[in-house]
């Protein structure tokens, strides 16, 4: 199992005269390797909290996140930011593009803490690849600024996947496209799930987009169910 939580529990609390809002209530979730699924839910259900804390971008209150077998309570803080960095790969609602940079130069923006690391592949290379597969090859040298925002968030799955990670998290990366770019970028992150060989979590509260998914899960009042 690639991915494992246990009794994850996650409370937020904005000041001393209000009670705790608990938005993950002891969650158990488990994920293969090159397993693809879709969390769905209504906004503010905790969707978002549950991405961040499997990426290590925050911790739990509670409960275990184990990741390939290693418990990331137990990494350092650099092996932690290798695990950010190396194994997972995120994208966002927004694509978070740097607008004075080329899209190649957002693109090996990652691989830069890898730069004089002996690499298994070449980084350069495999960003023209990648945007040749996206068939955004002519426009690696344009600034975001001169795509639309369905060709930016292209690129931005395209970055997410330079340092080839072992698990891709998707939040809300539909939520800003209209219907028909929205499908067809869900259809490149399952097909890309499958030709890179790495794990996919889509958080959404499209229902268009969690219909496209085998396996869907529904987190509500902090807990998650199968659908």
């Amino acid at each position: 199992m690639l991915l494992k939580l246990e009794k994850i529990k996650k409370t937020y609390q904005s000041n001393e005269k209000t009670a705790a809002l608990t938005v993950l209530d002891l969650v158990d979730f488990q994920l293969a390797d090159e397993e693809s699924c879709v969390i769905s839910g209504p906004s503010g259900s905790g969707k978002s909290t549950l991405l961040n804390i499997i990426g290590g971008l925050t911790g739990p209150d509670s409960g275990k996140v184990e990741f390939n077998g290693n418990d990331l309570s137990e990494l350092s803080k650099d092996e932690l930011a290798h695990y950010r960095n190396r194994d997972i790969g995120f994208i966002f609602q927004q694509h978070h593009l740097l607008p004075q940079l080329t899209l190649i130069d957002n693109i090996l923006l990652p691989t830069i803490p890898f730069a004089r690391q002996k690499q298994d592949y070449d980084s350069l290379e495999r960003a023209r690849e990648l945007l040749e597969r996206v068939g955004l090859t002519d426009r690696l040298n344009h600034r975001p600024g001169q795509l639309s925002g369905g060709e930016c968030q292209r690129v931005a799955v395209i970055r997410a996947l330079i340092n080839k990670p072992r698990l891709l998290l998707a939040d809300e990366p539909t939520g800003a496209l209209d219907s028909d770019t929205a499908a067809n970028l869900t259809d490149l992150l399952l097909e890309l799930n499958t030709e890179e060989k790495t794990a996919l979590i889509v958080v959404t509260h499209s229902r268009a987009v969690a219909e496209k998914f085998s396996i869907h899960y529904r987190l509500i009042n902090g807990k998650i169910q199968v659908s």
